[in-house]
């Protein structure tokens, strides 16, 4: 082979290196690229669906305060009812209202059952009584084929008000978001368990991705991820959920 052979294959050698790596640098800018750019557009998303959630909840809070105040101004169990009357046609948000103490139901109206059972030695109830407005996890009404949030505000060091909210209320909020076609915006409980969705059937099954973890390993990572955000109550991660990244 003549030496001018070997210096244009030598040549020809680099340039192929050069445009290999060239190739590699530019696939590897795009990834890079379009996960910020994917990054980026899905953290718009969780801004906007945030904010429709946390003003629709302001809202509920705000009815429930309008709502917490005519009663306490009642003389009476039947005055108070026909008060939870009226505030129900007013504010079509809630299925019921319930006013509760420690001994159990003072007054109760509406569209969904009320059992002490569902409220005694309930950390939500128990907060509400010590100041604070909270909020309950799903749970399913047999009576009246609801599938139910309890919004708890106090009304005094004894008394607390109880307002159903139809638990897929919040689903009906996300359920505009989609994202990157296969991708969807999900709000968890404080133990991960899945309360709103535009796969409904996880809601009303109470899906929970830390319980899932334990028993399939396809859910590993994403059981670390939503442990981990539980822990600090906040956080972000990654994770393959049957077999898409997540």
């Amino acid at each position: 082979m003549s030496m001018r052979l070997k210096a244009a294959l030598l040549i020809m050698a680099i340039v192929l290196a050069f445009t290999a790596a060239s190739f590699m640098l530019s696939i590897s800018f795009t990834q890079r690229s379009m996960t910020q750019s994917i990054e980026h557009e899905l953290k718009l998303a969780l801004d906007i669906a945030d904010s429709l959630v946390s003003t629709e909840i302001e809202l509920l809070k705000s009815n429930a305060a309008n709502i917490a105040v005519h009663l306490m101004q009642a003389g009476s169990i039947e005055e108070m009812t026909d008060i939870m009357a009226s505030k129900l046609d007013e504010y079509t948000g809630f299925l019921s209202l319930t006013v509760l103490n420690h001994d159990g139901i003072i007054a109760h109206y509406g569209r969904s059952s009320c059992t002490w059972t569902g409220y005694g030695g309930n950390a939500n109830f128990q907060r509400a009584l010590s100041g604070e407005i909270d909020i309950s996890t799903t749970h399913y009404d047999e009576n009246h084929g609801h599938f139910i949030i309890h919004m708890f505000f106090p009304m005094s060091d004894d008394l607390v008000l109880s307002a159903t909210i139809p638990a897929m209320a919040f689903s009906d909020l996300i359920s505009g978001f989609k994202l990157w076609d296969t991708g969807s915006i999900f709000i968890v409980d404080d133990e991960a368990t899945l309360i709103a969705s535009v796969y409904s059937h996880l809601v009303y099954g109470r899906y929970n991705f830390i319980e899932e973890a334990r028993v399939d390993p396809d859910m590993r990572d994403a059981g670390v991820v939503f442990q981990n955000m539980i822990n600090t109550d906040f956080g972000s991660g990654r994770y393959h959920l049957k077999g898409r990244n997540a």
